[in-house]
């Protein structure tokens, strides 16, 4: 269609280039403008014609010779009167312009035709006036000038004197509907549509084209729906001083025409071309758009997901959060009895060391019990059997002191479990921040439309790490359990040996007063005395190794109460690490709560952009469908060939010097430069006919002109 297009610009231009203005000398000449006032019947008949001359010089009018076959010539400005003689007006007077006007009688160059058709029956337009319907108007334009015209390569034809001819309708908006126009425009001046039409009556001939390759239609149709019917006139307005286009002078040879139309062939391929890509692109987008907004689809239910899975998860942080303040608390409390187990086992190996000194006093009575019971030998039986309950409570002592140290050991063994799984969960922690991290920016690149099966694998991830967390404060639980098991049996043990003293200062009192019924019958009794004092110093060994033990288990208890402060000290950081979790993990759900609003928000835009992308896509395969269309069409109807070149350029300077010569209907003084103009109009169809005198269709037709070119320079 483009090419269409510009090949008939180009040779329309042509067409119109070949009428020249006529030169100005350097004398500066007179100056003849005439404009032929028609007035015409509905049909476009003419009923009257009159011609309006208007003369100016830079000088005044002296003695000044016109040519015109004018009839009844009057001045219609000043009383100055011409003379004539025949077609010869001599007009003298001290005025600069002169407007004068006469009857013309030569049949005019342009003839109009005019036929009215009201729902497709022919019609008079005052026949229907008040009537409404469908309405066609046709208008035929005929150029009645002939000439012969010369040819660039010697010959001659025949043809017209070119003119252009404006057409104006003036329709009120209020009776005219649905107008439509086969040519030209359709402009709305406020409550009015105007249709313009430009038509070249005789160019076709002229250029002897059988095809209208370049609009050169003589025929206007004007349809509307048409209510209480009325119309104004019909004005048409003929020229033959067409407006010159120089730069075409220059297409004097049919190879510069042929290239200008092959680079407009060239172009239109090329736009073929392109508008099948941009429907192949569009349709590709389009496509493309529909995978992104399904994909879109599938992260906005992903995310939905996320938010309401991720419920579950900050709960779970939150529980650890609250049991791990419950841990900080229980360890706090279990250092607390540690260290008064601690200050137990003191006071035991104080009193140890007592007992070990009372042995050594008892082993030094024994000794002199000896020496005094040796008499004593009846009495043996009996301090043995002392002795044998004193090292009976001896060993219990010992044994209970075994457990203590048995106790200690798995409080110590309990304890170091605690800080392993501690250190195991400081790390888990630490893992679950990392992922956290690496979540939120997988998070940040869901809108640039990457795969989300990553976002997903590290969720789960995510997910275990947690139940790891879990698993590592169940451990921590156990760990507390085992610490709360052995307290009690610490305090048993610790109440064991304190039974075990009692037991000892008991047996000690017993043998005191064994001592003391020995100290009866020492003379019984001097036998045993040696076994005694052997007993007694296996008595103060067994104590020293008591203290031994006792001090061992003081200094695990020792050791039990640092392990317990750093136990408590790993379960507050524990407590704070995790409070700082649940902090960060309400962050991360409002996060995940707006991601999960947004590419909602992310999933209506992409459909919006879908059916933008649709309509986009239609679009574009509408357009190469078109532009096809036309092409096609454009080569099967409007083919020019270079003999249409040819023969358009043959005639070109003909018509142009045709041009030159056709400036005035009444003709034109030798020293003058003229120029022509034809306004007929047709009556108004009213209800109420109007009169209207000449003089008052002059001035009329005078403001109305300028009007027309106004309309039409724009």
């Amino acid at each position: 269609m483009k090419t269409k297009n510009s090949i008939r610009a180009l040779s329309g231009a042509i067409a119109i280039s070949m009428v020249a203005v006529v030169p100005v000398s350097a004398n500066e000449p007179i100056k003849k403008d005439e404009t032929v006032f028609v007035n015409l019947d509905s049909d476009g008949r003419v009923i009257h014609k009159v011609s309006s001359v208007h003369l100016h010089s830079d000088k005044e009018l002296k003695t000044v010779s016109d040519k015109s076959n004018l009839k009844n010539i009057v001045n219609v400005k000043t009383d100055d009167q011409p003379g004539i003689a025949g077609n010869t007006v001599i007009w003298n007077t001290d005025q600069k312009d002169v407007y004068y006007q006469g009857d013309i009688e030569q049949s005019l160059p342009i003839e109009t035709s005019i036929h009215y058709t009201l729902d497709g029956k022919t019609v008079r337009p005052e026949d229907i006036v008040g009537q409404s319907g469908r309405l066609k108007i046709s208008i035929d334009i005929k150029n009645n000038d002939p000439r012969t015209i010369k040819l660039k390569n010697g010959g001659t034809k025949n043809g017209y004197a070119p003119y252009m001819v404006a057409t104006v309708m003036n329709l009120s908006s209020d009776i005219f509907k649905d107008v439509t126009v086969n040519t030209g425009k359709l402009i709305q001046d406020g409550n009015n549509q105007i249709a313009t039409f430009a038509v070249l009556p005789g160019m076709k001939e002229n250029l002897g084209i059988t095809k209208d390759f370049f609009g050169l239609d003589d025929h206007i149709e004007v349809q509307a729906d048409v209510v209480d019917f009325e119309m104004s006139p019909i004005v048409f307005t003929a020229t033959s001083n067409i407006p010159n286009l120089e730069a075409l002078e220059e297409f004097d040879r049919v190879e510069d025409v042929a290239r200008s139309i092959e680079t407009l062939k060239d172009a239109a391929n090329q736009l073929a071309n392109g508008t099948q890509q941009l429907s192949d692109g569009s349709n590709q987008l389009n496509s493309g758009i529909t995978d992104y907004v399904s994909a879109v689809g599938k992260v906005s239910d992903g995310s939905h997901e996320l938010a309401s899975g991720s419920g579950v998860f900050f709960d779970g942080i939150y529980r650890s959060s609250v049991g791990a303040q419950s841990l900080a608390d229980n360890t706090s409390l279990f250092t607390e009895k540690t260290a008064q187990l601690g200050n137990g086992y003191m006071a035991l190996s104080e009193g140890v060391t007592q007992y070990a000194s009372k042995a050594t006093q008892l082993s030094e009575g024994f000794i002199k019990a000896s020496e005094a019971l040796q008499p004593v030998r009846g009495s043996v039986t009996k301090l043995k059997t002392g002795m044998s309950q004193i090292d009976s409570g001896t060993q219990q002592l010992t044994t209970g002191s075994h457990q203590v140290v048995s106790g200690v050991n798995g409080v110590q063994g309990a304890n170091t479990m605690g800080l392993g799984q501690i250190k195991q969960t400081a790390q888990t922690i630490a893992s679950l921040k990392e992922q956290i991290t690496v979540l939120e920016k997988a998070i940040a690149l869901i809108p640039e439309d990457k795969d989300r099966t990553e976002i997903q694998q590290e969720y789960e991830t995510l997910v275990k790490t947690v139940n790891a967390l879990e698993q590592s404060n169940e451990a921590v639980n156990t760990i507390y359990g085992h610490v709360d098991t052995q307290l009690p049996t610490l305090v048993e043990g610790s109440e064991a040996v304190k039974q075990g003293l009692e037991t000892v200062n008991t047996n000690q009192k017993s043998v005191l007063a064994g001592l003391g019924q020995l100290d009866h019958g020492l003379e019984q009794f001097e036998t045993v005395s040696a076994q005694l004092n052997e007993n007694a110093q296996k008595l103060n060994a067994g104590a020293l190794v008591l203290d031994t033990k006792s001090k061992e288990a003081s200094r695990g208890s020792q050791l039990l109460l640092d392990g317990s402060s750093k136990l408590s000290a790993g379960a507050t950081e524990l407590s704070s690490g995790i409070q700082k979790l649940n902090d960060g993990s309400i962050v991360v759900k409002e996060g995940l709560d707006a991601l999960a609003q947004g590419s909602n928000q992310v999933y209506h835009a992409g459909s919006q952009l879908e059916a933008g992308a649709t309509k986009l896509a239609e679009g574009s395969t509408e357009l190469n469908n078109k532009v096809n269309e036309g092409m096609a069409e454009a080569k099967s109807h409007d083919e020019i060939s270079m003999d249409d070149l040819t023969r358009i350029l043959d005639v070109k300077d003909g018509l142009l010097e045709i041009a030159e010569t056709n400036t005035t209907l009444s003709g034109l003084g030798s020293d003058m430069e003229g120029s022509s103009k034809m306004i007929m109009r047709t009556e108004a169809i009213k209800k109420e006919k109007e009169t209207k005198v000449i003089e008052e269709t002059v001035q009329e037709h005078k403001g109305f002109f300028a009007w027309i070119k106004e309309k039409i320079s724009k």
